[in-house]
């Protein structure tokens, strides 16, 4: 799923995503860009043009690992190598953003 695809999900669900990714990337928010934050997560795009997520500590959202798989260190910046990078399975896009965004966030 490319980045544009998975932005268009995300609006279908009511998740603000930046118009496109950057180095500075803006945190997801629910509903538009001046809505509430969704701390701690992030969607990049790898330079083939994959979409993925970055998860850092701040993050209270869990994947499914039967949705999810997580992006090889070499496809993504530097700077998010420490943290969690996670793409959805083939053919599974839209219910691992609906798992991933739609559950019960930890400590709810």
């Amino acid at each position: 799923m490319n980045y544009q695809d998975c932005r268009q999900l995300l609006k279908d669900m009511g998740i603000w995503a930046p118009a496109k990714p950057g180095r500075r990337n803006k945190t997801l928010r629910w509903s538009d860009e001046q809505g509430q934050r969704i701390p701690g997560i992030y969607l990049n795009e790898t330079n083939t043009g994959k979409a993925y997520f970055t998860l850092n500590s701040a993050c209270l959202l869990k994947e499914d690992e039967n949705l999810w798989t997580d992006l090889p260190q070499r496809s993504v910046a530097k700077t998010d190598t420490a943290n969690l990078n996670i793409y959805p399975l083939p053919d599974k896009g839209r219910e691992a953003l609906h798992q991933l965004f739609m559950q019960p966030m930890e400590g709810e």
